[in-house]
């Protein structure tokens, strides 16, 4: 083997340093491979089995610690509760960008899109259990194993930075979306405190001001290292969500002053990547499929989550988005609640919008700092783990509010995050990782219509990134360029 700092882990050459397993091995738990030195996460993968037998490994049978296995039912509601987080409040100005009629169109091809990749990706991650004979992989665990077990050696190489790369777009992803988070619970707080129909970012004091102020509150929630005192109050946000939108169609249709064939059906090209990275950062599901494939009773029924889930996320966001623009036009601003009445219910809802995002800001910041945390650790003593957990975790807070209060747009950074980091691990990394799980077996297909299919996808995927990303980052510097400040006059609608 190589020095630590250079060192490629083989497949044949693991397999020659394991000792053989004897015929007698009693059934495998459900273990996440060893961690490795300094490399962070598992490495160790080895090829049990070749990919025509892998596909009779009982990875359920092997899953021995799922005392209370989700079912259809409860896995539906989980990636509901996943979909219809923050970003579902901020729908109607994607639709605002792209216009009424082009953002309906792309928000249902967007839901395909992304339920097929994370069929994609769960598939891939069923024929790999079998392969690596572990039940149980994450995303950034089958990243790796897939090139580790690839039938082409020199590709074999890349598999750490492979698994880095997904860990790193992955990471950003929470970071950003923590920071729409802070502008919303800001924003929404500022409308609370000033009760006027009319809201500007300007004022006395300044939105800039209430987003320092959560630095305290954020800090303090991100200091929970067990999520599952937080379980119990994002479940409640499925209700919440059916209820804003309940209300943003009896206002429509109460208040709405204009047809929506009034409203512009199309804008222009850019209007159209702006809508794509916030519907896609607004409604991916991808990188919430694994963790719930994992813990299904029946996990091979995961396609029916998916045909049951895009659905209704898809109607509930088309129909926020929708109602949105044709009540509040180019004069809507996020979250959408920012436009409801200063009266009893409403004022409820937006107090709980800012709990309840409170909470998504929490769950997020977790995932994304457990990732940063692995590899920061490796810098300190065991016996001071605690202290310095707790000293990195008011770091990135801070970060997060300090590009927060630089850039306090909330729907420019859902579009640069959902284009930048999002859209790769939704359209990306699933096709490629199926296509070389498949290489060997079962092939590529007649006509080779699964390389075919591959290079749609990627290519598709590559022009959602490179193209949201480029037309979000000027619209973004354009603004900021020009000073530009957000205004709702209700008279303008």
């Amino acid at each position: 083997m190589k020095s630590r700092a250079t060192q490629v882990y083989i497949v044949e050459d693991i397999k020659k340093t394991e000792p053989e397993r004897s015929e007698k091995t009693s059934d495998p738990v459900m273990t996440i491979p060893a961690q490795l030195d300094d490399f962070g996460p598992p490495a160790r993968f080895t090829e049990q089995n070749n990919p025509k037998e892998a596909l009779y490994y009982d990875f359920r049978a092997a899953r021995t610690n799922l005392p209370r296995p989700n079912g259809l039912v409860g896995s539906v509601l989980h990636m509901l509760t996943f979909g219809l987080g923050a970003g579902f409040h901020n729908m109607h100005v994607a639709y605002r960008e792209s216009g009424i009629w082009t953002g309906l169109v792309l928000n249902v091809l967007l839901a395909v899109l992304v339920g097929y990749c994370s069929c994609i990706l769960v598939w891939s991650a069923q024929k790999m259990y079998g392969r690596v004979q572990v039940p149980v992989l994450s995303y950034q665990d089958l990243a790796e194993a897939t090139l580790l077990l690839s039938p082409c050696q020199s590709v074999r190489r890349f598999a750490r930075a492979f698994r880095h790369l997904v860990e790193l777009t992955i990471a950003l992803h929470c970071i950003g979306s923590c920071c729409v988070f802070v502008v919303m619970i800001a924003r929404n707080l500022k409308e609370l405190v000033e009760g006027t129909g009319c809201l500007s970012d300007e004022g006395d004091p300044p939105l800039t001001v209430y987003i320092i102020s959560l630095v305290i509150p954020c800090t303090a929630v991100c200091m929970v290292t067990n999520l599952k005192h937080l379980a119990p109050f994002a479940i409640i946000a499925n209700f919440y969500a059916g209820a804003v939108l309940l209300c943003t169609m009896w206002y429509c249709f109460k208040y709405a002053r204009k047809s929506p064939l009034d409203r512009k059906g199309y804008k222009n090209v850019m209007g159209v990547f702006e809508f794509i990275g916030i519907c896609v950062f607004a409604s991916e599901t991808t990188s919430i499929a694994l963790p719930i494939e994992n813990n299904m009773n029946n996990p091979r029924e995961f396609h029916r989550v998916i045909l049951l889930t895009m659905p209704i996320l898809t109607s509930m966001t088309m129909a926020i988005g929708f109602f949105g623009v044709w009540h509040y036009g180019d004069n809507s601003i996020p979250p959408i609640l920012i436009h409801f009445p200063y009266k009893p219910f409403p004022i409820q809802l937006k107090v709980f919008l800012c709990l309840m995002v409170y909470v998504i800001y929490a769950t997020t910041f977790h995932v994304g700092f457990d990732i940063l945390w692995f590899y920061l650790r490796k810098m300190h003593l065991a016996t001071r783990y605690r202290l310095y957990e707790r000293l990195y975790r008011t770091i990135l807070v801070c970060v997060v509010t300090a590009i927060s209060y630089s850039f306090p747009n909330i729907r420019r950074i859902m579009g640069i995050v959902g284009s930048s980091c999002t859209a790769p691990f939704l359209f990306l990394y699933p096709p490629f990782i199926e296509l070389i799980i498949d290489w060997a077996y079962p092939g590529l297909g007649q006509h080779r219509w699964r390389l075919l299919k591959f290079l749609c996808l990627f290519t598709l995927g590559i022009i959602i990134t490179i193209g949201g990303t480029y037309y979000n980052v000027l619209i973004a510097f354009i603004e900021v360029s020009q000073g530009h400040v957000h205004v709702f006059d209700p008279d303008e609608m």
